[in-house]
């Protein structure tokens, strides 16, 4: 494994989710793994809501959403360059995490947005800044809406045009 110099901030799971890819698969720090490029959303997902990311992505893609997702292992380095070509192409940036929604990476892209003058609107979707719950991983992922039907159903209100004042 080639080395990196500085720091790094990278996500794992503990072991208990589903794979994602075959053991063998390539990875890079710094380099984001593209599952597809969508021109309304681009959910960018980290550690273990990766592939609960993919489940919602593969069901607002069928409703007729075009919705990509990165695999953003690596928050630091981030893939500036991944997250910029999805901004533009999408418009839309919904980050996923298992995390709170400030700092880590939803505050990382969007610094990244700001800083590049990217007009992609970000909707950052994880842990809200709460006391955190006591439970089974699957009992609080479902809560904080990290599961499939919690990214969908986050997507979806990311996408809905109406302001938030009239929802």
């Amino acid at each position: 494994m080639p080395t990196h110099p500085g720091p790094i901030y990278f996500r794992i799971g503990r072991g208990q989710e589903p794979d994602v890819y075959p053991p063998a698969a390539p990875f890079e720090f710094g380099k984001a793994v593209e599952h597809g490029t969508g021109t309304d959303l681009t959910i960018i997902a980290t550690g273990s809501t990766v592939h609960p990311a993919l489940g919602a992505a593969h069901r607002l893609n069928a409703a007729g959403i075009s919705t990509g997702v990165l695999d953003m292992h690596t928050v630091k380095p981030l893939d500036e360059a991944a997250v910029l070509a999805a901004a533009q192409r999408s418009g839309l940036v919904l980050t996923v995490e298992e995390h709170n929604v400030l700092g880590g990476l939803g505050g990382a892209v969007a610094e990244l947005l700001a800083d590049a003058g990217a007009g992609a609107r970000l909707v950052r979707h994880g842990i809200q800044d709460e006391y955190a719950l006591i439970g089974p991983p699957t009992h609080l992922y479902r809560h904080h809406g990290l599961d499939t039907d919690g990214i969908e159903a986050a997507a979806r209100k990311a996408l809905d045009p109406a302001p938030a004042s009239q929802r």
